[in-house]
């Protein structure tokens, strides 16, 4: 998820989150100069699951992959212009260098504690917000939007966890949530076809 200053972003004059990666940038710097917060964007870059899922996340919102079958195909244009992009955001000052160390609880504290406008982390964070032992900020303070991606006309991807899908005895719907399960195992690809 992209989590992202509401209030910072409405007084520097933007009424939506970046739906690109360049919007991303740009927002960012504009914020950053006007409110004086300290970081433009924290994710998750350490070199563990979380680092890797974000790398993903990178190639996919720009159209790569890493695998096509049994093909490894992470060599593609595509795929290198995600790595660009990932690398980009610390040589373009918009992260700082120190996410190449972050998980997820180091993102999560650095923008619940109002030092980053925007942050890619996982759903738990939001939840935090509401807790002041955990946030700075008030949660209305807080958007929600999709992961953004290279260029319009992309799709925008994130991992989430949880591949791990179960059924509770007592649902209500079990053919509903077996389809759902279904739809869910299923590649990225082919999910956004059967919506």
């Amino acid at each position: 998820m992209l989590y992202y200053r509401r209030d910072l972003l409405a007084e520097s004059g933007f009424s939506e989150p970046p739906r690109t990666w360049d919007e991303l940038k740009e927002q960012a710097r504009t914020v950053q100069q006007d409110s004086g917060t300290q970081y433009g964007f924290v994710f998750q870059g350490a070199d563990y699951e979380g680092g890797a899922v974000n790398t993903l996340e990178y190639i996919w919102t720009s159209g790569g992959n890493v695998l096509k079958g049994d093909t490894i195909v992470v060599d593609s244009p595509e795929a290198r212009r995600g790595l660009e992009i990932e690398r980009s955001m610390i040589e373009d000052g918009v992260s700082p260098e120190g996410v190449t160390q972050y998980k997820e609880q180091e993102v999560g504290t650095i923008f619940l504690g109002g030092d980053a406008i925007f942050m890619r982390n996982v759903p738990r964070f939001f939840a935090l917000a509401s807790d002041p032992d955990e946030s700075s900020i008030d949660a209305e303070q807080i958007g929600l939007a999709a992961l953004p991606v290279a260029e319009e006309g992309l799709q925008s991807y994130s991992s989430l966890g949880g591949w791990n899908f179960f059924m509770n005895a007592n649902t209500g719907d079990p053919d509903a949530a077996y389809e759902f399960i279904r739809f869910m195992r299923a590649p990225p690809s082919s999910r956004s076809s059967a919506r």
